[in-house]
């Protein structure tokens, strides 16, 4: 609670930061397992008169000449930091997921297991899996055959919630069919796809797909026609 003063709580292991604004859709970072916050000290980065807020105003972007780190009147560009995640470090990764939402706090909680808890690839066919790639929140598989098989191990503490393959191998431009469960599906808001050029200079297929889960949930990925492709 900012409303007098900055708080002095420094919190262990903790895995979402959620911002309670007053706004309808509110931010929050997912952070790695095992990272700490601390809250900015005052005698360290101060701010603005008349906030309990640090602030930098990114000079000369803004009018208010300073140091370009702490700024002195909340005029232009500013933008303020409420706590310091510190890291674990590279065993458990060293980055953020940034979100906004109006799901409400516990909304966050199946995005942050979904990420550092990523269920597992079973049962693969058509191809070899590189397993979850944390950093890019993405499966990794090379294709093999015309159609990949493939089971996801969802549960309650390693759910799924969206989902991202990239396929390497592709061979073209050609568009990709997905079956959910047996359930063919098709492009749209939660079904999207595109070739990309991969650093070997191949084609490459990146899908997302909105579902969240926590049961196991089976996948069919298969390559199109490559006229077919835009």
């Amino acid at each position: 609670d900012w409303t007098n003063e900055s708080p002095t709580t420094d919190v262990k292991d903790q895995s979402v930061i959620w911002y309670n604004t007053k706004s309808t859709i509110k931010p929050a970072v997912i952070l790695p397992k095992g990272t700490s916050i601390e809250v900015y000290p005052e005698e360290e980065v101060g701010g603005p008169p008349n906030t309990n807020f640090w602030g930098w105003n990114h000079y000369p972007v803004s009018q208010m000449i300073s140091d370009g780190r702490v700024a002195q009147s909340w005029d232009r560009m500013t933008h303020t930091s409420m706590v310091l995640p510190i890291l674990p470090g590279k065993a458990n990764g060293d980055g953020y997921l940034y979100s906004i939402t109006n799901g409400g706090a516990t909304s966050q909680t199946t995005l942050q297991r979904s990420w550092n808890y990523a269920p597992e690839i079973e049962k693969m066919q058509g191809g070899t899996s590189n397993g979850y790639q944390y950093h890019w929140r993405t499966y990794e598989f090379h294709r093999a055959d015309n159609t990949i098989t493939f089971n996801i191990k969802a549960s309650n503490e390693q759910p799924i919630k969206n989902l991202c393959f990239k396929i390497y191998n592709w061979g073209s431009k050609a568009p990709a069919g997905l079956s959910i469960n047996g359930v063919s599906q098709s492009p749209g808001h939660n079904f999207r796809q595109g070739a990309v050029i991969d650093t070997s200079g191949n084609y490459a297929m990146v899908i997302w797909v909105g579902l969240s889960a926590t049961s196991n949930q089976s996948f069919e990925i298969t390559v199109g026609d490559p006229l077919s492709a835009n």
